[in-house]
C-alpha cells in the first residue's frame, strides 16, 4: 500500500470527519493481554472510534474504522486515515476496508513516531491510568 506520510507531526483538521489517526495499545488483566484500537478525530480530538479484542488482528482495526465511521461521517475521498506501519495497518485487507468507506490511507515513515504523535500520545495517557 502506497500512502504518504505527515512529516512534521498530525496536523490539525478543519473539520469533524477530515483527518483520523489511529493506533493499538494492550491492557494488561488477570487472564492475559486485551488489545484497543482507537480512532481519533484531529479536529474534535476525540476518540471516534474504538474496539476491543483479545488478538491483534487486522479485524480489530477494521471493528475501530466502522465505529468511527458510524461516530463521525468521513468525506468520501477526502478523510484521511493516519496510523503507524503495523502489520495491521499495511495490510491488504484494512486497505480494502478503508477503501469501501472512501478514506484515505496514511502512514508513518519507518522508525518516526513524531508522524503518529497524537495517536501515540493518547495511547501513553491510556496506558498510564490502566497500571496498577
Amino acid at each position: 500500500m502506497s500512502a504518504p506520510t505527515w512529516s512534521s507531526g498530525t496536523p490539525a483538521a478543519e473539520a469533524p470527519g477530515i483527518k483520523w489517526v489511529g493506533d493499538i495499545t494492550y491492557i494488561p488483566t488477570w487472564v492475559g493481554f486485551v488489545y484497543l484500537a482507537t480512532v481519533l478525530d484531529c479536529c474534535t480530538k476525540k476518540v471516534v472510534g474504538w474496539a476491543l479484542a483479545d488478538h491483534m488482528r487486522t479485524e480489530l482495526v477494521c471493528e475501530a474504522i466502522d465505529m468511527a465511521v458510524r461516530n463521525c461521517r468521513p468525506a468520501r475521498g477526502v478523510t484521511v486515515f493516519h496510523s503507524d506501519r503495523g502489520a495491521q495497518y499495511t495490510s491488504q485487507a484494512f486497505a480494502d476496508h478503508l477503501a469501501s468507506y472512501g478514506i484515505r490511507p496514511s502512514a508513518g515513515r519507518t522508525g518516526v513516531c513524531w508522524d503518529n504523535a497524537w495517536a501515540e500520545s493518547f495511547k501513553g495517557v491510556f496506558n498510564g491510568l490502566c497500571k496498577p
